[in-house]
């Protein structure tokens, strides 16, 4: 099985060992460009759902340990 099977690390364009610190810095700099309201979203915020859904599993210690 994939290390990333649900691609929650490729949704937040980060490493699987990036830091909790990356991880967050990654998912505010995407939250813009993917908002449903942003001029960029061309996916009725389909991957704005994804990210904010990586983004709660990857940075909840015990999730991510389980997600891994």
């Amino acid at each position: 099985m994939s290390r990333d099977a649900k691609g929650y690390y490729a949704a937040l364009e980060v490493r699987h060992d990036a830091s909790p610190h990356a991880i967050d810095s990654a998912y505010k700099r995407l939250l813009g460009l993917h908002h449903p309201s942003a001029s960029t979203c061309t996916d009725q915020g389909a991957r704005f759902r994804l990210i904010n859904q990586a983004y709660a599993v990857l940075t909840d210690v015990e999730q991510r340990r389980n997600y891994d």
